[in-house]
């Protein structure tokens, strides 16, 4: 079994036992909680364009060896608009995972090659069960 369905293994476990205690922050109107699985050599760029296939909101897992992570991204156009670029598409997701952590208090946006915007508020950590 590869890494990435390892990773997918354990995210789902986690959930699963997670949901009842404490949902998951991103909850879509229908009711719905996407989830994108991510390792840390995973960039930026493509956890996006994930993302924005689930309509542009999810609860990302980045799949570390020894924790997972949680993001509640967000991917949202700003057309015309003059965004501080924060981080390259091409970011790992442990790169932003630390930026996160070091910039607690803000909201990160980022410009990805899809050509939106993704805007990450808040990350922490999870148990996760075997």
């Amino acid at each position: 079994m590869n890494t990435h369905s390892l990773a997918t293994r354990r995210v789902m476990k986690t959930v699963a036992r997670r949901s009842a205690v404490e949902p998951l922050p991103v909850r879509l109107s229908d009711g719905s909680t996407p989830v994108v699985v991510a390792l840390p050599e995973d960039t930026l760029g493509s956890v996006a364009t994930r993302v924005n296939g689930f309509g542009g909101e999810a609860n990302v897992f980045v799949a570390f060896p020894e924790k997972l992570t949680l993001i509640d991204f967000r991917v949202s156009k700003h057309e015309g608009e003059t965004i501080e670029q924060l981080a390259q598409s091409t970011t790992s997701m442990a790169m932003y995972v630390d930026y996160l952590y070091l910039n607690p208090s803000r909201p990160s946006t980022i410009t990805v090659d899809i050509g939106t915007d993704a805007i990450a508020p808040s990350v922490m950590n999870i148990s996760y069960a075997f």
